[in-house]
């Protein structure tokens, strides 16, 4: 599962590399399934609260290991 995670950019650039969407994570399935497990907030229905959950899972959470750049 791939997430866009617009938080973890570093640079300020206009240039699509530049883009916050440059960075995100990549779960395999099996780890996601069981992420979600012990945190439902990553699989709300309400947007809000998922891009708050995912956003934090990646910058402190069990997803961090996951990011890529």
């Amino acid at each position: 599962m791939n997430l866009a995670c617009p938080a973890v950019s570093r640079t300020g650039g206009t240039s699509k590399s530049g883009s916050a969407f440059n960075e995100g994570v990549s779960v395999p399935q099996r780890d996601w399934d069981a992420i979600v497990k012990r945190n439902p907030a990553l699989n709300s229905k309400n947007k809000l609260e998922r891009a708050e959950a995912t956003k934090k899972a990646v910058l402190h959470g069990e997803l961090a290991k996951y990011r890529r750049r």
